[in-house]
């Protein structure tokens, strides 16, 4: 089987931005992600890290960054539960939303973001790092759910279970660099429904998500590819003031995104950053 790369496309406008999500939009299975894209001397460069790993990108020893997650799990799990909604403090029992709901309060975990929308995905491309170029990034879920079975089934049905410590038994055990989707059951958090989000966990730290799913989503032959194909859409610096605009006129803003006081200081730095007409 051959790997079917990223297929990367330019817009330079917001016209051709909406043209293309529109098309997009209109397909099943979809799951995107909007960032800023790193750049170097040899130009741009596409990695989705982990905040967990972006916040241990110093760290070399594998086995320190592996206590450090744990004891980060562990401090959250203690201090959460004054704090947390009643309806949120079961998730702490259960080890995928477990890790979600650190995710979803901002402690780092070896968690990744995605959505479903590509609005949404549009959005997050666009809110932050005006100083850097933006990227949405697309693939089809569903592939990725049946080739990731299909190779790694053997480690990836570990991911839902949880160790006799409470910890999610993942935090606990090497396994390949792959990565596959994380699925919440029960109550949802009501910013991942605002969202419409969803995440991917890796096998073990340290895995680059964009170059694991690559790897994974494989086809023997280019007639078994259901769409969307795995693409990146890029877009300059320049363009993200506008792309807010536009996104705020659809309703899609800080505050419908993030629900709470929090929300509204965002859409409000979002404003500030509009085009004058």
């Amino acid at each position: 089987m051959k790997s079917m790369t990223w297929k990367k496309q330019e817009v330079t406008t917001w016209s051709q931005l909406r043209k293309k999500l529109n098309e997009l939009a209109s397909t099943d299975n979809l799951v995107c992600r909007g960032q800023a894209v790193n750049c170097n001397t040899n130009g741009k460069v596409i990695k989705v890290m982990s905040s967990l790993d972006r916040a241990l990108e110093n760290v070399s020893d594998e086995k320190q960054k592996s206590k450090v997650e744990r004891e980060i799990a562990k401090r959250f799990r203690t201090y959460a539960p004054n704090y947390l909604p009643y309806a949120e403090i079961g998730h702490l029992n259960d080890g995928p939303s477990f890790l979600m709901l650190m995710q979803h309060y901002g402690a780092p975990t070896r968690l990744v973001d995605w959505t479903y929308s590509v609005w949404v995905g549009a959005y997050f491309a666009a809110r932050s790092d005006f100083e850097k170029d933006g990227i949405i990034i697309v693939f089809n879920g569903k592939e990725l759910d049946d080739h990731a079975h299909e190779k790694h089934g053997h480690e990836t049905r570990n991911v839902p279970l949880t160790d006799s410590d409470g910890l999610p038994r993942i935090m606990w055990n090497r396994y390949g660099p792959w990565v596959c989707r994380l699925m919440q059951m029960g109550h949802q958090i009501p910013r991942m429904i605002a969202q419409q989000g969803l995440f991917t966990v890796g096998g073990q730290l340290g895995v680059d998500h964009y170059k694991a799913i690559d790897e994974i989503i494989q086809y023997k032959n280019d007639k078994y590819h259901k769409p969307p194909e795995k693409q990146v859409i890029l877009f300059a610096k320049d363009l993200k003031p506008t792309i807010l605009k536009e996104l705020n006129r659809m309703g899609i803003n800080g505050s419908t995104l993030f629900p709470g006081i929090d929300g509204v200081g965002k859409a409000l730095t979002e404003f500030a950053h509009f085009p004058q007409s």
